[in-house]
């Protein structure tokens, strides 16, 4: 069998590893459905690897599901309020503890009282009886994860543990996600799935180097996507994520501290904008002038130039919080604390 045939190179791993293999993709697009078929394929007899399977929605209470679903309606995807967000966490979180049972002295063990948060205990239960010894493990985690910051939060613990990491794009067209989601028992609000869709951020190897053993499929759950995957695996199985070394990890908090700079202060541009466009807004309702309106925009401009100029030499501090909110959080529709502070500042400037 084709399955069975692109297996069989996998057991000439000499090292045991873990692999973490994660899947994204919209809601219905068949991540689950790979998941689910990838154990069989993956621990026939002659190949020593045990495959573990994260999926989201099979630790949530049914209950549970259903308050979440309406609290990302209420307040966005990826809304500070949402439970969701604090419920990824806490799976990144039990997934950490997981690979450190994992990798324990060499050898394999869960211990169930290393986990304390509610889902991890559900998924630890999942673990009793399987024997990881003398095995390579696949962690497969699968959920939508449309931010490739989502999907580098496993990356990172790739590296925190020097175990192995891939992705999965299983791709499908936003009326394929709307039509087979409506299909199911608590479907994924419409509106949410195709925000979505407008924000996904596909795997991009070229550009970004954690993500280079990554691959995109279609929704179909073939044989030959099938194949595709355990190719994939096979080679990443022979690259564990290193630790960086000091230098390494020093440029690395460069780069990051310059594109953060760079991203605040272009976000500040925006919503100065924002904000002159609303005040001409006003004064244009209240019956001013062509001309009146031209020289205030003309000021206010002036304005915002002066104060961009302040930020960027330093005159302006913009505080930590502020910055640490938009970095955890830069896609989000709510009010943020940086658009407040910009808005603060720009209305006790003197003109």
């Amino acid at each position: 069998m084709a399955e069975s045939n692109s297996s069989q190179s996998l057991k000439q791993q000499s090292k045991h590893q873990i692999l973490l293999l994660v899947l994204c993709g919209l809601p219905a697009s068949g991540k689950t459905t790979l998941a689910n078929r990838l154990p069989g394929v993956l621990s026939t007899s002659d190949v020593s690897l045990c495959t573990l399977v994260v999926t989201y929605d099979s630790v949530l209470d049914p209950e549970v599901e259903e308050q979440m679903i309406s609290d990302m309606k209420q307040h966005g995807l990826e809304s500070e309020t949402s439970s969701w967000k604090a419920f990824r966490k806490g799976l990144v979180d039990c997934v950490d503890t997981l690979i450190s049972n994992l990798a324990a002295d060499g050898g394999f063990t869960v211990d169930r009282d290393d986990f304390d948060n509610s889902y991890c205990q559900k998924l630890v239960e999942k673990l009793s009886g399987i024997d990881f010894r003398d095995k390579d493990v696949v962690i497969i985690i699968d959920d939508n994860m449309y931010y490739r910051s989502m999907r580098y939060e496993y990356f990172k613990l790739a590296r925190k543990h020097c175990v192995c990491f891939c992705e999965v794009h299983v791709k499908c067209t936003v009326d394929e996600s709307l039509s087979r989601n409506s299909q199911r028992d608590a479907p994924v609000p419409a509106d949410v799935i195709c925000k979505m869709a407008e924000k996904f951020e596909p795997p991009d190897g070229e550009s970004n180097h954690w993500e280079n053993f990554s691959l995109v499929i279609d929704s179909l759950s073939t044989d030959q996507n099938l194949i595709s995957v355990i190719n994939l695996i096979e080679e990443a199985l022979q690259k564990p994520v290193k630790t960086p070394d000091a230098e390494s990890i020093a440029r690395e908090a460069e780069i990051s501290r310059k594109a953060t700079t760079l991203n605040v202060f272009h976000q500040c541009d925006i919503h100065l904008r924002g904000l002159i466009s609303e005040r001409v807004g006003r004064m244009k309702k209240l019956g001013r002038s062509k001309r009146e309106l031209a020289d205030a925009a003309k000021c206010l401009n002036s304005a915002r130039q002066e104060l961009l100029q302040k930020i960027h030499v330093g005159e302006v501090s913009i505080p930590g919080h502020v910055i640490e909110e938009f970095v955890n959080a830069p896609n989000s529709e709510d009010p943020c604390s940086l658009r407040l502070f910009i808005e603060h500042v720009f209305n006790d400037y003197q003109f």
